[in-house]
């Protein structure tokens, strides 16, 4: 009996430290230093009607200083973001999967994972500008 006990304030303690996908603070952190891309990519879309191929396309001026182009797949590219003492966020621009590339018009997600707690995913459209998440936390 007294290892279930011990078991459940175990559980607890861990489970208190939890945070919704959407609220965690490494989310956050990384929503407010994708503020400038996303409004960019908010207002192309709103100026185009489409969402742009790339997100330079989006900002012709260059990329904020803090995010830069690594590789591009030919559906999706990958970039970096560098947050707060220097920690590093990658994520992607583009069509995620098969479903959002034969889909018309075309869904482009700007999209990033995270762990801690649980492992996160994070998802922004030009078309519906809100960042939702979902995950095992």
């Amino acid at each position: 009996m007294r290892w279930r006990i011990v078991t459940a304030l175990a559980a607890l303690t861990l489970l208190s430290g939890c945070c919704a996908p959407v609220q965690c603070r490494q989310a956050k952190t990384s929503f407010k230093q994708l503020t400038p891309v996303t409004n960019a990519l908010s207002a192309f879309q709103t100026t185009h009607g489409h969402a742009p191929k790339t997100i330079e396309q989006a900002l012709p001026t260059g990329l904020p200083a803090n995010v830069r182009r690594l590789r591009d797949n030919g559906s999706n590219i990958s970039y970096q973001l560098t947050l707060p003492r220097n920690r590093v966020q990658p994520f992607s621009y583009g069509a995620p999967g098969l479903a959002s590339k034969t889909a018309t018009p075309p869904v482009t997600v700007l999209e990033f994972s995270y762990t801690g707690p649980g492992f996160n995913t994070c998802r922004w459209k030009p078309d519906s500008p809100v960042w939702t998440c979902s995950g095992y936390y």
